[in-house]
């Protein structure tokens, strides 16, 4: 019995210590940079804005200039001068960037590091994001 107790004790210290650490969460406060968002060939500038939980992608470039996409969680809204389209999120592809960015936030809130598309890297300078990455699309943050 005296030798059974300190191998116990050995075998629950053994098996503690094969955990993965957990992440901690990424405190994302309402915050708002510009950015080029890329995928392939393809760039647009805009800028980025994450308040109250929602994604807001405004684009400053290329014909669709003053197009704000907005992301919820629940749906996208697509908004431009008079014309207002809202789809439910599943409806809209991963790619779009307010959905993305909303997964990617409410992903780094809550310690992930994974949205629909994959996993994602930031690199950050300081407190501040510069890039975020997933699969073949790149958001070059500027922060204001």
């Amino acid at each position: 019995m005296k030798k059974i107790i300190p191998l116990l004790f050995a075998l629950a210290l053994i098996l503690c210590g094969c955990s993965e650490p957990e992440k901690p969460p990424v405190k994302t406060a309402d915050t708002s940079f510009d950015a080029v968002y890329k995928t392939g060939d393809f760039s647009f500038n805009c800028t980025v804005k994450w308040q109250n939980k929602t994604a807001f992608v405004t684009v400053n470039s290329t014909n669709a200039e003053g197009l704000t996409m907005s992301c919820d969680g629940r749906e996208v809204t697509f908004s431009r001068g008079n014309m207002i389209k809202r789809e439910s999120k599943e409806n809209v592809d991963a790619t779009n960037p307010a959905r993305l960015l909303w997964e990617i936030f409410t992903a780094l809130e809550n310690g992930g590091d994974k949205c629909s598309l994959g996993a994602f890297a930031v690199e950050k300078n300081d407190d501040m994001i510069t890039q975020i990455s997933v699969g073949n699309i790149s958001i070059v943050c500027s922060n204001k």
